[in-house]
């Protein structure tokens, strides 16, 4: 998704392993920068999500998001 800069660096670029899932990660500096939820259909760019179980998911709708998952466990 274009538009969303890196809080931390600026940059633009974001890390492809993650963006099909909808996270977005800094490629720069590995800031995670936001998410889409393919629940709710909108982007967040604060952290909005809570651990259930062994994964994270959207505090507002509950559909579980990959991507940050993946994340997290690294």
């Amino acid at each position: 998704m274009r538009g969303l800069p890196c809080p931390k660096c600026g940059t633009e670029r974001h890390d492809p392993k993650y963006e099909a899932d909808g996270f977005y990660v800094c490629s720069d500096c590995g800031e995670p920068i936001g998410y889409l939820c393919s629940g709710c259909d909108r982007v967040y760019l604060s952290n909005r999500l809570g651990l259930k179980g062994d994964v994270y998911v959207c505090k507002e709708c509950g559909t579980i998001q990959w991507g940050y998952t993946e994340w997290k466990k690294k």
